[in-house]
């Protein structure tokens, strides 16, 4: 194999190592009960329906895209959490995410379901209620 061709192969797989890291460190809270967020939020304990974590970059265009997403779903009385994860990266390293716009659902005291990226509410809807 030629040089280029060996750069452009190396470039390519790390670029695939990358995005296996991102997608399952963004699952792994999947099934976890976030003690951290529990505790910040002690009322979700009581919770039935299910709660919509919107973590976000205070400096993010895409999430600054998606407010209006998230703000009509809290106008159609879903509960929802704002993480800002540049003011509480505790919380987001606990939550397992690593990339933003993440939204998280909380069911029965567990994360059920994890969406990345820009979701429109009719997407958001669907998560809270499949």
């Amino acid at each position: 194999m030629d040089p280029m061709g060996l750069i452009v192969f190396s470039i390519l797989g790390l670029f695939a190592a990358y995005l296996v890291y991102i997608l399952l460190g963004s699952r792994k809270a999947i099934g976890t009960h976030p003690a951290l967020l529990f505790e910040l939020y002690p009322d979700l304990t009581q919770e039935n329906a299910p709660v919509l974590i919107y973590c976000y970059g205070s400096n993010c265009s895409a999430c600054r895209s998606m407010a209006p997403n998230i703000d009509a779903i809290e106008k159609a009385d879903h509960r929802v959490i704002r993480v800002d994860i540049s003011q509480d990266p505790q919380l987001a390293g606990e939550l397992g995410v690593r990339v933003i716009p993440t939204c998280l659902i909380l069911k029965s005291g567990k994360i059920s379901h994890t969406a990345l990226g820009s979701k429109s509410e009719k997407a958001l809807e669907k998560l809270l209620y499949p």
